[in-house]
């Protein structure tokens, strides 16, 4: 298989959202990538540099999913504050008693 169809595959599967198939095809892409000549090399520079963007974006993608992930796991774990004596006061994020404090 050529360096082209690979980094069409690899553009279809970023697409796609399939990033568990994407370290396979990286090894197959690195193994080619060192048989390439210059002028192949500048040819497949707007292919390469749109995957990077495509590769990017879903890596940015990802992180703010963990970061929404984070967060949401924090608010379940509830607030904590301190109480007009200085001791600290919980407030649980769903209580049952919405005036209830842990």
């Amino acid at each position: 298989m050529s360096l082209a169809a690979l980094l069409a595959e690899e553009r279809a599967l970023l697409r796609a959202g399939a990033h568990d198939r994407l370290g396979d095809l990286a090894r197959r892409k690195a193994a080619l990538a060192g048989t390439l000549t210059p002028d192949e090399a500048r040819a497949l520079a707007p292919e390469l540099a749109r995957n990077a963007g495509l590769l990017r974006a879903a890596m940015e993608g990802m992180r703010a999913a963990m970061a929404q992930t984070r967060a949401r796991t924090q608010a379940r774990a509830g607030f904590a504050t301190y109480g007009p004596d200085g001791r600290r006061a919980g407030i649980d994020s769903n209580p049952r008693d919405p005036g209830a404090r842990r």
